[in-house]
């Protein structure tokens, strides 16, 4: 995968990471504790892998 393929896939992984911080936002504002957390493992925790895993590739292929 080139560089710029990469780096389109971690802004992509990063949206959903602000989309889903948003999301848990208004949760939270409406003290729903549970749906919150529920977005947090189901959506944010794995775009944050992702996207971490990609900035890994992405320092490996600029080295």
């Amino acid at each position: 995968m080139t560089t710029d393929e990469l780096l389109e896939k971690m802004l992509i992984a990063m949206e959903k990471m602000i989309d889903a911080q948003d999301d848990m936002w208004e949760e939270e504002k409406y003290s729903n504790y549970r749906h919150r957390n529920q977005i947090r493992e189901q959506v944010f925790l794995p775009a944050k892998e992702e996207f971490k895993s990609l900035l890994i590739d992405v320092i490996k292929s600029v080295k």
